[in-house]
């Protein structure tokens, strides 16, 4: 499948929702899809872009064979209520752009928060017919109601009913537990439309088994020492400095050294309250890459997980997940009936206390490090746990199967290709050969250029821009034939016909209707459905519209579905499709285009064969300066020459009787990514 990912976060960033949804489009790629993911710059948890992407507006990366495309919005230094507010907003909408760049996929997938994505994933719902998952990290507004970040009654009730537009109009909601789906369900969301898919943790690669006297040696902590570490964001939901008045509380424990790695909003305030009670066994430790967090938490002898005494239903914490893997203990400052609580209490990974109370905090700690028997029977509990029941293997094999499901594409077994079939030959694939030209091959698709890839995206940016100031122009046009084709005869006013576009991938092409209502489908003597200039299934007006093209205005709409492009082979039928010479394959590999090399060539005046052949010579010389040839010249066609609007006579049947000895030698070639 093709899978359109929109997140807020993604990697490189190492906190929040980003290592997972990382991690999710990895394995989806692994597994035969083509992802492409819509997001900002990195800028978490510091607030601010990383240096190495400033000074852009987009950008398109590859990271771990996944197209990331980059958009930059408002970014608060100081995120306060309504700059979150602008913060969201300001992507959810810009998203829009660059999910149209991307191209059009199987399913959408939101990463929420933003809920405001759902705007931008709406329209394209609409554009594209297809469908949209929202996967729902954290409960928005709820959170920020219960951490009092969200106060006027106005913006409370305008944030309610972007949450129900956003439950509304997804066409499946993703959640991470019952408690999730329970609060879901209990607004008036169908039971039906909510499936619960939980976090994971990569449970090979965060062990017990590791050694974490390196990662001591390097922040020069004591190897005797009993280290209490948090790790990851320092922000409002965790109030780490209720964590620093419990170090304060056990100050003259001199084998206890607290360790708190991370960032976020609220560091500085966390670090003016270490200043300010004057504590010496805290230690401030920077983000840590990825690859030595599981010897960062194999350093740890407790762990432990903050929460803000509000926070209940509404959050459930991959890190808590990532702890249990590393088989430590436990402490957990959160409400019993929290999700993290009851989490706690079913696995038996350490204790849950009071939240907001230094003091049973600190009393958790001491427990720990008196009683070695029962640390020793909380890591061994929490690691069992999440071994049992959030393996990367098992819940990412889950979300797999939920997402062929809400497709509506059938997943295949695991020996077959995970690309869905769509039609009955598939396009050609990696190695093929026909008569002597090897035919999209891996190689030359990893070889493509950046010159071609740029290109590629803008030619997707063009095709929207020209779509849609075609469509704005044409307005009244569009209206005038509609009211001209209605009132001429009965029927329909848009003429719908399956063809196949990009990769063989079936669509529904739109035209201006010009033949009486019910006569398409029959057949000229010869078995041939061509048209020729006095074809009595013609209307009066449909020979008009036919000799200025302008039946063909619609097709507008095909390209800003993303169907098809503005300059591209010809479209054509299932049937034509299934009938293409194996040397002429490769033209599926674009998206079929509006204007073409045939229409400034000749158009139905040329013989089946040769216009595969100009299609060939066009997807194996692409260049942008090719399109915009064909553009003024194929705009020259329709309107002044008009020539080939129909089809002579001698053109029937027989156009199926192209050969492989037929087609001509061209000198150069590229094939095209996967947008």
């Amino acid at each position: 499948m093709r899978i359109l990912v929109m997140a807020g976060n993604y990697a490189p960033e190492k906190t929040a929702s980003a290592p997972l949804t990382a991690d999710f489009c990895r394995y989806l790629t692994a597994a035969g899809h083509s992802i492409s993911v819509v997001t900002t710059f990195p800028h978490y948890p510091q607030w601010k872009v990383w240096p190495e992407y400033r000074g852009r507006f987009y950008k398109k990366e590859m990271i771990d064979g996944v197209s990331i495309y980059r958009i930059l919005n408002y970014i608060p230094k100081r995120p306060t209520p309504l700059k979150r507010v602008l913060y969201y907003g300001s992507f959810g909408i810009q998203a829009l752009l660059p999910a149209l760049v991307s191209g059009r996929p199987d399913v959408i997938v939101c990463v929420t928060p933003p809920l405001e994505l759902s705007i931008s994933a709406s329209i394209l719902k609409v554009l594209w017919r297809v469908p949209v998952i929202l996967w729902i990290k954290d409960l928005v507004p709820d959170i920020a109601i219960q951490l009092g970040m969200l106060k006027s009654p106005l913006l409370i009730s305008l944030a309610r009913r972007l949450e129900d537009f956003a439950y509304t109009n997804a066409t499946k909601l993703f959640v991470l537990g019952r408690s999730f789906a329970e609060n879901i369900c209990g607004k008036g969301v169908p039971v039906e439309k909510v499936a619960v898919v939980s976090d994971w943790v990569n449970t090979e690669v965060i062990r017990p088994d590791i050694p974490g006297l390196g990662f001591r040696q390097k922040y020069e902590v004591d190897a005797a020492a009993f280290v209490v570490l948090h790790a990851g964001n320092i922000g409002d939901k965790q109030r780490l400095e209720l964590l620093v008045r419990s170090a304060k509380l056990l100050h003259e424990r001199r084998d206890i050294q607290f360790l708190i790695v991370g960032d976020g909003a609220r560091k500085a305030a966390v670090v003016a309250e270490a200043t300010s009670l004057g504590v010496s066994n805290v230690k401030f430790l920077p983000l840590q890459p990825q690859e030595q967090f599981a010897e960062m938490l194999a350093a740890a002898d407790v762990l432990i997980l903050h929460q803000h005494a509000d926070v209940t239903d509404s959050v459930i914490p991959s890190k808590l997940l990532t702890y249990m893997a590393a088989g430590r203990p436990i402490v957990v400052t959160a409400a019993p009936e929290s999700a993290a609580g009851i989490a706690v209490s079913r696995s038996e990974c350490g204790v849950a206390v009071e939240p907001e109370n230094p003091t049973a905090l600190a009393q958790a700690i001491v427990r720990l490090l008196t009683d070695q028997e029962f640390r020793a029977h909380c890591g061994t509990s929490a690691r069992a746990f999440v071994s049992a029941s959030f393996s990367r293997a098992t819940v990412l094999s889950q979300l797999e199967s939920l997402l062929h499901e809400s497709a509506g594409i059938v997943r295949p077994n695991p020996q077959e290709s995970s690309s869905p079939r769509r039609m009955n030959k598939p396009a050609p694939t990696s190695g093929d050969t026909r008569n002597g030209h090897e035919v999209g091959t891996s190689s030359r698709n990893s070889n493509l250029s950046r010159k071609l890839k740029i290109q590629m995206a803008i030619k997707r940016l063009s095709d929207v821009l020209i779509a849609t100031t075609g469509l704005v122009l044409a307005a009244p046009l569009f209206l005038l034939i509609t009211i001209l084709v209605r009132f001429e005869s009965p029927g329909a006013v848009i003429f719908r016909q399956l063809r196949s576009g990009r990769n063989r991938r079936p669509f529904c092409m739109y035209k201006f209707r010009t033949m009486y209502e019910g006569v398409a489908h029959l057949r000229n003597p010869d078995g041939s459905a061509y048209v020729g200039r006095n074809d009595p299934r013609v209307t009066r007006l449909g020979r008009w519209l036919r000799e200025f093209s302008l039946d063909e205005i619609p097709q507008l709409l095909n390209v800003l579905l993303g169907d098809m492009s503005i300059i591209g082979p010809r479209p054509e039928t299932p049937q034509y499709t299934d009938e293409l010479p194996a040397w002429a394959l490769e033209k599926l590999r674009m998206r079929p285009g509006c204007l073409s090399m045939s229409l400034i060539h000749g158009r139905n005046e040329l013989p089946w064969q040769v216009r595969n052949k100009l299609d060939l010579d066009y997807v194996r010389n692409y260049s942008l300066s090719l399109d915009l040839t064909i553009f003024f010249r194929g705009v020259w066609a329709m309107l002044i020459t008009r020539k080939g609007v129909y089809s002579p006579d001698e053109v029937g049947a027989s156009v199926f009787d192209a050969r492989a000895e037929d087609a001509v030698e061209v000198t150069s070639y590229q094939t095209f990514p996967k947008e």
